[in-house]
């Protein structure tokens, strides 16, 4: 006897799991706006010297009841003025960045050039970010060519702008 009704009370509860009204499980869905964005990037910094970047990026932005997360790609040139020690350093770099609440990542590469040596570098970045247009980052330059140029240090410091220009929401 107490078999059935622990059948029958096993079988009403999976039946009442079932039948739910499927509504209350999407009714706490929280919500995101999904917005896409074309940058120009600026930028200025310390690797043992001062430096400067220019460049453009894109980010894909989402902006919820939970928090912020950002992600996007860049492509920029950058420049170290020369000084009486040194001479000028150009680089070519291609970077992606990921924000979500402060935290700001991102991993870089470059081709750097005094037009007498070269360099590839590879720098990984951590950092404070607001949102995706401003970020203040710590770099750790890896070099692939023993770190040729006197002005470029191991040590990167970087504040960057992303200036949006234009904006669409999908």
């Amino acid at each position: 006897m107490i078999r059935y009704i622990v059948i029958i009370a096993l079988f009403l509860s999976i039946n009442n799991c079932f039948s739910q009204d499927s509504t209350y499980v999407f009714h706490n869905r929280t919500h995101f706006d999904n917005i896409k964005t074309n940058d120009i990037r600026l930028g200025i910094g310390i690797n043992h010297t001062f430096y400067s970047e220019i460049g453009y990026a894109k980010h894909l932005s989402n902006i919820g009841d939970t928090g912020y997360f950002s992600r996007g790609y860049y492509v920029a040139v950058e420049w170290l003025p020369k000084s009486p020690n040194f001479t000028d350093v150009y680089a070519i770099k291609v970077g992606y960045e990921v924000s979500a609440f402060l935290l700001h990542l991102g991993m870089e590469t470059k081709y750097q050039t005094d037009f007498d040596e070269t360099d590839f570098v590879v720098t990984p970045k951590i950092g404070f970010g607001l949102f995706s247009y401003v970020s203040l980052s710590y770099g750790y330059t890896i070099s692939t060519n023993k770190s040729p140029f006197e002005n470029v240090s191991k040590n990167q410091f970087s504040l960057i702008f992303n200036i949006p220009v234009r904006k669409r929401t999908r």
